[in-house]
């Protein structure tokens, strides 16, 4: 079942990577996003403490692997001046 919730999880964080990405992208805010990201891991991974059922944990599992994908977005934070190295390694398309 761990593992079940876990690839949920990832699933739903892999999913919202995409939107994330691209929403930020879009408008050019890129910390309200992340500051979004970290307070919403910062809130879930406390309460696991006092989960009083494995549903409750399941779902607290779920919202901290969404956090973590609204924070981590490869690629976006990088100045113009990475994008252009990794263009030339051939690692960022430009």
């Amino acid at each position: 079942m761990v593992g079940f919730v876990s690839g949920i999880g990832e699933l739903f964080g892999y999913g919202l990577r995409l939107v994330s990405g691209r929403m930020s992208e879009r408008t050019g805010e890129l910390w309200p996003i992340t500051l979004f990201g970290y307070s919403i891991q910062m809130l879930s991974v406390p309460l696991l403490a006092f989960a009083g059922s494995w549903q409750l944990a399941a779902v607290l599992i779920i919202i901290e692997r969404i956090g973590k994908a609204t924070r981590n977005r490869r690629g976006t934070r990088c100045s113009p001046t990475q994008r252009k190295k990794w263009a030339t390694a051939g690692i960022w398309r430009a």
